[in-house]
């Protein structure tokens, strides 16, 4: 074995560190490290078709916005008409929809009968006019202080829909879906009445089906977006409010002793 001093040594490194250099890049290429797997991403979980609800809470129906309009549509179906030898009876006029306007403390309905005629009701600082169907006249309505369940009067003051009026969290049945979003469910009975109800998520009506014996009435709501323009009360019915009061306050003056 030849002997190499210690600068021999010395002058050779640098050809030695190449030749490792050049070795390791050699294996390195003939010996790739494994892959490493990358991981797939986890899909995202699917939507639920409908939102769970809590429950509803009182008053179980709402008021509609102070400002707000909505139209409620009526449908009418008889069971007996349709028996085998039946014979169909009309059903004279009914009302076809209705649509309700409210601006604070003013209320104005306007009606559509299934006979074409059109009838309107105002309701302004808790006093109620109307006009007939196929009337110009406007009226004002007594308020019903003998009759309380008289269905003709309605001054909104506390409440903006009288047809479910008692309804109650004791009629509550669950949640169901419609027109694709839950909706609260109630049923009840009221003056012989069997009646089902759709609350919307803000326990606005959405649907009312009453049944009579054979005869059912759907009343569908639909709730206008926005809010509709500031009433314009018409002049003859501010004329006839004014005519009101006064009449109210001659009643209540103390006659004079003679």
């Amino acid at each position: 074995m030849r002997y190499c001093p210690v600068p021999c040594v010395a002058r050779r490194r640098p050809l030695l560190l190449a030749r490792l250099a050049a070795l390791l890049m050699a294996m390195a290429t003939a010996f790739p490290p494994p892959a490493t797997a990358t991981a797939e991403p986890e899909p995202a979980p699917a939507a639920t078709a409908t939102a769970a609800l809590a429950p509803p809470r009182e008053p179980v129906v709402r008021r509609a916005p102070a400002t707000s309009s909505w139209t409620v549509t009526y449908s009418y179906k008889d069971a007996s008409a349709s028996a085998e030898g039946a014979t169909p009876r009309s059903p004279g006029e009914q009302l076809q929809s209705m649509t309700v306007t409210k601006s604070g403390r003013t209320v104005w309905e306007q009606s559509l009968w299934t006979s074409g005629r059109r009838s309107e009701k105002w309701f302004l600082e808790g006093v109620q006019f109307q006009i007939l169907p196929g009337s110009a006249d406007m009226a004002l309505v007594p308020r019903p202080d003998t009759n309380a369940n008289d269905q003709s009067y309605f001054d909104y003051s506390d409440a903006d829909f009288p047809e479910l009026k008692g309804l109650s969290l004791q009629h509550y049945k669950g949640v169901q879906s419609h027109e694709g979003k839950p909706a609260y469910a109630f049923a009840w009975e009221r003056g012989g009445e069997s009646m089902t109800v759709l609350l919307s998520e803000t326990q606005l009506p959405l649907l009312l089906t009453r049944k009579v014996g054979n005869h059912t009435i759907t009343q569908t709501y639909a709730f206008a977006a926005g809010a509709p323009a500031r009433l314009a009360v018409p002049e003859r019915l501010r004329k006839l409010l004014q005519a009101h009061k006064r009449g109210l306050q001659a009643l209540s003056r103390t006659p004079s002793p003679p």
